[in-house]
């Protein structure tokens, strides 16, 4: 169960990257997450609690994904183990949203995952392009 509420925490891809502060709108039937405003910054959007997922296969996202990057690593769903200081540290599963792409729903394989684990999502703002998540929904099934 994804419960306990969601925290936006500044955090960058990699250590040449800096944190920033993601944009959150939280309506009244889903949640949308914009990159951070200045350019090379980073951010991550996660539950405030860990979650076993033992006994799951599939991690699904209900929702958009608009990277409006021309990259494919500036807009994820991510699994860590636990949050490092950049967002590329502890990752251990992650969907990567197409570059310059609108994606409808989507789904982790973590059939082989045992224990307690971060989900979220990752957003960088690069050279002004900042991805959006629209979220209605994430389960584990």
């Amino acid at each position: 169960d994804i419960t306990g509420g969601w925290i936006a925490t500044p955090k960058a891809p990699t250590s040449a990257a800096r944190p920033g502060n993601l944009s959150v709108t939280r309506g009244e039937s889903s949640i949308t997450i914009t990159a951070p405003e200045t350019q090379s910054q980073g951010g991550v959007f996660t539950p405030t609690n860990k979650i076993d997922l033992t006994s799951y296969s599939r991690l699904i996202f209900k929702g958009t994904l608009n990277n409006k990057t021309p990259d494919a690593d500036y807009l994820k769903i991510c699994i860590w183990s636990d949050l490092g200081t950049i967002w590329s540290n502890n990752l251990v599963a992650s969907y990567l949203a197409p570059a310059n792409t609108v994606t409808t729903n989507a789904e982790i394989d973590i059939s082989s995952l045992t224990g307690e684990f971060v989900l979220g999502f990752a957003l960088y703002n690069w050279s002004g392009y900042r991805p959006i998540v629209m979220m209605e929904d994430v389960f584990a099934e």
